[in-house]
């Protein structure tokens, strides 16, 4: 199975197409992981509202992923933290039945975009989830640090992974 990389743009889509991409989340019950950078305890309160602010914010270049045909919204893939032509901030949720080979797909397509159209020059990566860091690993991230107990996540401290992948590096993964 394929994905398809899709931008948000305000009025292009369904009414309800953040709605459909929240209950995604909601459903996966990934919401405290997904938003664990968030200072409030209750990150991003998991509600509708404050994920539309998220999705909408004017700084982030927001992507959703589909199935093949784009009738289900399988997750979904971000820039943001943008410095123009040189470097961004990138993050990605899949729903767990369509994690591995289409995360990998998803986060080629969102790296095409990244060094192509938004011309950066290095996306970097921020996480304290091991799969992340895999994923990241797998598709030619190098890692640069680990911070010992950065994040405050579900009430203890946790380790973060911090990587980066720069233009040249992962043009030659492509050749």
């Amino acid at each position: 199975m394929t994905v398809k990389l899709w931008p948000y743009i305000r009025g292009v889509y369904s009414k309800d197409v953040l709605y459909r991409l929240w209950r995604v989340v909601e459903e996966s019950g990934a919401g405290p992981s997904l938003f664990w950078g968030q200072h409030d305890p209750e990150p991003m309160r998991h509600d509708l509202p404050s994920f539309v602010r998220f999705a909408e914010d004017p700084g982030r270049h927001l992507f959703l992923l589909t199935n093949d045909d784009g009738k289900e919204i399988v997750g979904c893939l971000w820039f943001d933290d943008i410095i123009p032509n040189y470097r961004c901030f990138g993050s990605i949720f899949m729903r767990p039945s369509h994690r591995g080979d289409e995360s990998l797909e998803a986060m080629r397509l969102g790296l095409a975009y990244a060094f192509g159209p938004l011309h950066m020059q290095q996306v970097w990566g921020i996480t304290p989830w091991n799969a992340a860091k895999q994923l990241c690993l797998a598709v030619g991230f190098a890692e640069v640090a680990v911070l010992p107990g950065f994040a405050w996540v579900h009430g203890r401290p946790q380790d973060v992974t911090v990587l980066r992948l720069i233009k040249e590096t992962y043009g030659e993964r492509l050749s």
